[in-house]
């Protein structure tokens, strides 16, 4: 599957992009683009530990780390919360 992880605030500065490509297993979860991401961006990892500052979204809506991803799905990353 492909996705898309949109970076903002913290996690752009971590990524060194606004933007980032992945293609992941299907079945993937938000937690295993995170681990993933963590895994290629070590500066990253130290905001994913702290589950309380991460906040993950797709299409407005709030991602527990359990949730599927399914093929095309864009996930907007960030240390602050974001508006819905």
């Amino acid at each position: 599957m492909e996705i898309v992880v949109r970076c903002y605030g913290n996690v752009r500065e971590a990524v060194t992009a606004d933007r980032t490509e992945l293609t992941v297993e299907t079945g993937a979860t938000v937690a295993d683009v995170l681990d993933r991401l963590a895994g290629e961006y070590t500066d990253l990892e130290g905001l994913i530990d702290d589950e309380d500052t991460l906040v993950v979204m797709r299409d407005g809506r709030h991602l527990d780390p359990s949730t599927q991803l399914a093929d095309g799905d864009q996930l907007n990353v960030s240390t602050s919360p974001m508006r819905d």
